[in-house]
């Protein structure tokens, strides 16, 4: 998992290993979470909506915190506890992720080299 983008991302910008390591553990159970939805068949909008309710998280506190601060390691943090509060309550009870999952996601999309997600001021593929 070293060499996963998102972890890239997170080194790039000298996130503490704490919170590496906890990223990946969360990667892991949002993972399974996304594959949990698709074993059952649930539409890809349930899935895409999932992602971009993570991501508007992200861009909100983004441009709300670190535009002022430039401070990735905070950056990572207040969007990692927002998401684990954050209510889907668009799902039904069954489909709506766990805390640790809701957090993973965003992991999820900072891997997805075609998504937006980055912790500094240039995307690692930039």
């Amino acid at each position: 998992m070293e060499g996963a983008l998102f972890v890239k991302k997170l080194k790039k910008e000298e996130i503490d290993n704490e919170t590496i390591g906890y990223s990946k553990k969360t990667f892991f159970y949002a993972d399974g979470y996304i594959r949990k939805l698709e074993k059952y068949n649930l539409p890809i909008e349930v899935v895409e909506d999932t992602f971009s309710n993570c991501y508007n998280v992200y861009s909100d506190i983004r441009y709300r915190m670190y535009r002022k601060n430039k401070n990735s390691q905070k950056l990572v943090e207040e969007v990692m506890d927002n998401l684990s509060d954050y209510n889907f309550s668009s799902l039904n009870l069954y489909a709506q992720p766990k805390s640790v999952q809701k957090t993973g996601i965003i992991h999820i999309l900072a891997n997805d080299g075609k998504r937006d997600v980055f912790w500094g001021e240039v995307d690692i593929n930039e």
